[in-house]
């Protein structure tokens, strides 16, 4: 008898640690936030604005993993969301995310960046057939005092993976 209830203690604790796994690894039939371009998925692109500097314009970009991301590179097909941390002293909104008008830049978005929703946040989608391109883009924050800045990051959309025969 403690045989049988040991065993069964056994499975359950398996069953419960496996569970517990796959749910806190984000495994579900709903793939929310990823694109889904030639045959994988890619999971959205965050930048998290999380400081800003009124004097210079310059902002403090960070990637979801915490590195710098001034220079933010994607795939194509990524969606890429901009979150403005909500106890920023300094940054009060986001106002536009634009392209930055020179020579050689591409538009790698398949729309224009808009406003997620009523929030203070960004999106947009990289274009399926972007490989290897580059945005220079603007992003035009008000800071503290209510004064429009603006400042220039790059996105970089990596290659066109190469295929092995």
């Amino acid at each position: 008898m403690r045989f049988r209830l040991l065993a069964g203690s056994i499975i359950l604790t398996a069953l419960l640690v496996n569970f517990f796994i796959a749910s806190c690894t984000g495994s579900s039939k709903e793939d929310k936030g990823k694109a889904t371009t030639d045959s994988h998925q890619i999971q959205a692109g965050v930048i998290i604005l999380t400081d800003g500097d009124p004097t210079t314009g310059e902002l403090t970009l960070k990637d979801d993993n915490g590195r710098p991301a001034h220079t933010f590179k994607v795939d194509h097909g990524q969606k890429i969301k901009w979150i403005l941390r909500g106890n920023n002293p300094n940054v009060r909104q986001i106002v536009d995310i634009t392209l930055k008008d020179m020579e050689g830049n591409t538009e790698i978005f398949s729309g224009k960046p808009e406003r997620d929703g009523n929030s203070n946040n960004w999106k947009a989608t990289v274009r399926n057939d972007a490989f290897g391109e580059n945005e220079y883009y603007n992003i035009i924050w008000l800071d503290k005092d209510g004064v429009q800045r603006i400042y220039d990051p790059l996105i970089q959309v990596r290659p066109r993976p190469t295929t092995t025969q």
